[in-house]
């Protein structure tokens, strides 16, 4: 007995000491301890940041609400139980509220590449979702060819100038196809500011991992995205042009607007995740150095034969994209 006693206590200090090292593990690599604070822009406050479109000057009819009074909460799910009006969709992709003048208008810009089931699931999900928002609205799909890496910043670039080459649109929102937003308090328009409107998702535990962060969904006034000269161009593969975006609005003296974390919440649909170029990491160095001259300005030399096509509920734009000449000379 004293023997099978001993046996027993050394196994139990074994299992308690496997189960410390499991929590300890658990502590240092979990995410919300990296998570960042940040400041952000509260409830009553939103209002107030918000960029409208001017009312027309003879007003046939009402301002549309500025936000929905659907209950977010009656459903128990991150996806929000929204229908649309399908047939009031513009081939294209376009919309605008019936009953209502629209206080916002947008071009969302959505770069793709093999990820069908998350497309169809973005474009039927936020149709219903801007809708609900009364926004008037038009949807943009951008797609490279095969023969090049996936460039994320480049075809943000086309989306923009290509959307800004057949209608007047204030405020882009630049968009990612596996994100879901989860409240209608996330009101899908721009602020005085850059705008970063994934700051919690649920693959970080709803928390902002590090404050430099301004991927996923982001939203910019065409005037500051204009002076930020849009996105980088050269970052070829994963990672990296948010990063870049980022550096790019503080260079030119803006700062990153957030809503609170319970509006800024989204679910990101499951994907094998794809680890980037080394070159990618190290060209963060050099964004003050390329910012003015690799952009909007210069995305044409990284792509040809760009056409679009029309389909129901959006407008896919399609480009060849490829490594021009003298590519590796803006690194110094």
């Amino acid at each position: 007995m004293v023997v099978l006693h001993t046996k027993f206590t050394v196994l139990t200090k074994k299992l308690l000491i496997l189960l410390l090292l499991i929590s300890f593990v658990i502590f240092l690599f979990h995410p919300s301890r990296f998570a960042a604070s940040y400041d952000f822009i509260d409830k009553p406050d939103i209002f107030r940041h918000l960029v409208t479109v001017p009312p027309p000057e003879n007003m046939s009819k009402p301002l549309c609400p500025m936000i929905s009074d659907f209950n977010n909460s009656s459903h128990g799910s991150y996806l929000l139980d929204l229908k649309f009006k399908e047939s009031e969709i513009s081939v294209g992709g376009r919309w605008e509220p019936s009953e209502c003048i629209a206080q916002h208008k947008i071009a969302l810009i959505i770069p793709y590449r093999n990820r069908e089931k998350h497309l169809t699931t973005f474009i039927y999900y936020i149709h219903g979702f801007l809708q609900a928002q009364f926004i008037e609205y038009s949807i943009y799909v951008v797609e490279q060819t095969p023969k090049q890496a996936f460039n994320r910043g480049l075809l943000f670039n086309i989306g923009y100038t290509w959307a800004l080459q057949h209608e007047q649109i204030p405020c882009f929102i630049f968009h990612d196809a596996d994100l879901l937003p989860e409240s209608l308090e996330n009101i899908y328009a721009c602020t005085d500011m850059p705008r970063h409107m994934s700051s919690s998702v649920n693959t970080f535990r709803y928390n902002l991992p590090y404050g430099t962060l301004f991927g996923g969904a982001v939203a910019l006034l065409q005037a500051q995205f204009q002076m930020i000269n849009g996105f980088p161009n050269r970052y070829f593969g994963w990672g990296g042009e948010d990063d870049d975006l980022f550096m790019r609005v503080i260079n030119k003296g803006m700062s990153i607007a957030r809503f609170a974390p319970d509006i800024s919440r989204y679910y990101m649909m499951p994907h094998n995740k794809e680890s980037g170029p080394a070159e990618n990491v190290q060209q963060l160095q050099y964004i003050s150095v390329y910012q003015d001259h690799d952009g909007l300005n210069d995305y044409s030399r990284y792509c040809s034969n760009i056409t679009d096509k029309l389909f129901p509920l959006f407008t896919l734009i399609t480009a060849d994209l490829r490594l021009p000449e003298g590519y590796n000379e803006l690194n110094p």
